[in-house]
């Protein structure tokens, strides 16, 4: 700025968006050093240029880390037109956009759109950038977790390794990137009802996140409620409860009190209190839960983990049995329309609803 290089100055601010809004989760710094950027392209007189896609791209991935969903579509699709006008349909930087929208589908539940929105991405980086660049193993790891949303878990993993694999291979064992694919390779293991194998994925993503990212990154709070998840299906409940507890300190810390993404540790605590026979600890958090689930447009499956936790929970604890009941079928619902997989689930509902009625 003091050389009077404005575009220089402004791509440095709309990269500042970037690191630090988005990947150190200091959002209202990002937002700061977008207004930056802004004013130094209108001085700079850049209307519809790259600089101007790449700082609404920049900005959307802030807006979705913080929740701000129809934010975020906005500036990506404003990132979009201008990126394809100027680069075609064909170039890297354009995939990565669709690439982006799915992810923001895939928070709202919409599996299906977000899957399409990844293939068409995926088919462009690995045409530009070759099957074994970082770009292509992030698209890899999104399509293997909304396949794992919609119960085909054999898919999933399938796409987990090829992303572990490309990104171990080109950044090394200890970076960021290996920490997500082994993080979504533990979740899958979880589904699969290999849960010691899902918590030894969890403690090294943990590990990696720690180091590479600081102990109070929302990342790490990611990492610990997936460990707690497994922890519990193992049954060592007290580890599990106090990995969520920190976990939901760092989301507070991190994403406000509000976020929807508090649920994950606040239904792990109360499934932990639960499994310990203390259901009347479980209704709060649970209630908590459901609350900013229902707020948060979450996912079917989500909500009806949540519901069907908070019935027991009711349950065993003699308080309104009555909407227990009414939760148990709601969750039963969603599972049995979700995705053939969750028959297992629907089956525990229904064999929980009918030994009430004993």
């Amino acid at each position: 700025m003091a050389a009077g290089a404005d575009g220089v100055a402004a791509e440095a601010a709309l990269w500042l968006v970037d690191a630090a809004g988005y990947h150190l989760d200091r959002f209202d710094v990002g937002l700061e050093w977008s207004e930056h950027a802004r004013v130094l392209l209108e001085r700079h007189k850049q209307e519809d240029t790259l600089l101007v896609a790449g700082l609404a791209n920049n900005l959307g991935n802030v807006h979705q880390a913080r929740g701000a969903y129809d934010e975020a579509l906005a500036q990506w699709e404003a990132a979009l037109a201008i990126r394809e006008r100027i680069l075609g349909h064909d170039h890297p930087d354009v995939a990565i956009i669709p690439r982006n929208v799915g992810v923001s589908y895939y928070a709202r539940g919409l599996y299906d759109e977000a899957i399409l929105r990844y293939e068409r991405a995926l088919v462009v980086l690995e045409r530009a950038l070759g099957p074994d660049h970082p770009d292509v193993a992030a698209c890899l790891g999104n399509l293997g977790n909304a396949h794992r949303n919609r119960g085909e878990l054999d898919k999933a993993i399938e796409y987990h390794h090829r992303d572990l694999a490309i990104v171990e291979r080109a950044l090394g064992s200890d970076n960021s990137e290996v920490a997500n694919a082994l993080n979504n390779l533990g979740n899958v293991e979880e589904d699969r009802g290999a849960h010691a194998k899902a918590v030894a994925y969890h403690r090294r993503a943990l590990a990696i996140r720690e180091r590479s990212l600081g102990p109070d990154h929302s990342d790490v709070a990611v990492s610990l409620t997936n460990l707690g998840r497994s922890l519990n299906a193992l049954g060592d409940h007290d580890e599990a409860a106090a990995n969520h507890q920190r976990a939901l300190v760092l989301f507070e810390r991190s994403l406000g009190v509000d976020h929807k993404n508090l649920a994950h540790p606040l239904l792990g605590i109360g499934l932990a209190e639960l499994a310990s026979r203390h259901s009347d600890r479980a209704i709060a958090p649970l209630e908590r839960a459901l609350g900013l689930l229902e707020k948060g447009s979450a996912g079917p499956v989500e909500l009806a983990e949540t519901r069907f936790a908070l019935a027991r929970a009711l349950w065993d604890a003699r308080l309104d049995r009555a909407r227990a009941v009414a939760l148990a079928e709601d969750a039963r619902d969603a599972w049995q329309s979700a995705w053939p997989a969750a028959q297992t689930y629907v089956s525990d509902v229904d064999h929980w609803l009918v030994s009430r009625e004993r």
